[in-house]
């Protein structure tokens, strides 16, 4: 035969939701507070990010068509981003880059082993950006299994970390 009390929890819990509801019909009664305009934007604008001009010293470790072709998509790829990329000689620059990069041959694949190295004006080494970056295959000459799109993949990575750096320094 069971109980007919209520078991301590049920009454613990009744007793909460009545306290519940008188909370609630006690709001319910309250005026509306009238909404008022901010003065000021509660969230301050983001300043953009000051950008960073870079010109290329020529490229250690890579055939010219090559080199030609990153370069060129490090321009392209620069104009909307903090880390602009000039081949100017008369434009007024904060940093030179010179990148290294090497062709390795696998059996199946390749792999493109880079690093682009930051110098201030005065000449100094001042930040490093590296990485790797598989590639075709190729028998022979490692750079005939280098692509388009590897060479893409480096510029842009490239870019994306030089750009990152320059906001970190801002």
């Amino acid at each position: 035969m069971t109980d007919p009390r209520p078991s301590r929890h049920s009454a613990r819990l009744a007793a909460a939701i009545v306290a519940l509801g008188g909370l609630v019909a006690g709001c319910q009664s309250l005026p509306a507070v009238p909404q008022q305009k901010p003065s000021a934007p509660l969230v301050k604008p983001v300043a953009p990010v000051k950008f960073r001009t870079f010109s290329v010293l020529p490229f250690i470790g890579v055939p010219g068509n090559p080199a030609d072709d990153v370069i060129s998509r490090m321009v392209r790829g620069s104009t909307d981003r903090a880390a602009r990329i000039t081949l100017n000689p008369t434009a007024t620059i904060d940093f030179q880059l010179r990148g290294h990069m090497t062709a390795v041959a696998g059996d199946a694949s390749g792999l493109v082993i880079y690093h682009f190295d930051v110098y201030d004006l005065a000449g100094r080494h001042v930040h490093r950006v590296a990485g790797q970056e598989p590639s075709g295959a190729s028998s022979g000459d490692p750079w005939a299994g280098v692509g388009a799109s590897t060479l893409d993949h480096i510029a842009m990575r490239t870019l994306d970390a030089l750009a990152a750096w320059v906001a970190r320094a801002e």
